[in-house]
């Protein structure tokens, strides 16, 4: 079988990609810094680590952002939550690594509740 014929209309297409995908990553980092900071606040204030209802609320929002941007609201729905979920587990997996003395006990926890070990 022969390969189709070359269309420069594919390759710059295809160009473009990456700097699309960078910017899904910086977007995913400046996400994950911020859910960091914003965990580490409840922490320190004592409120719990999980909110089902704002994680409910921030579901539909991407399932409405994603409507109103005329894409798969299915995958929006997908990526943030995954973006939640990593930022969860990555936090409890750092505050296993190196608990605050003041936080040992509540830490301890959260590593447990998580199947996170030291």
């Amino acid at each position: 079988m022969s390969s189709p014929p070359a269309d420069p209309g594919v390759g710059r297409l295809r160009r473009r990609l990456p700097r699309i995908e960078r910017g899904l990553v910086r977007t995913l980092a400046a996400r994950e810094r911020v859910q960091h900071e914003l965990r580490e606040r409840k922490g320190e204030r004592g409120f719990p680590m999980s909110d089902p209802e704002q994680e409910e609320r921030v579901r539909r929002r991407a399932r409405e952002w994603a409507i109103d941007a005329g894409t798969d609201a299915d995958l929006a729905e997908t990526v943030v939550v995954a973006a939640v979920v990593s930022g969860k587990t990555r936090f409890l997996a750092r505050a296993a690594i190196a608990p605050s003395p003041t936080t040992e006990t509540s830490t301890r926890g959260r590593r447990r509740a998580a199947g996170v070990s030291r």
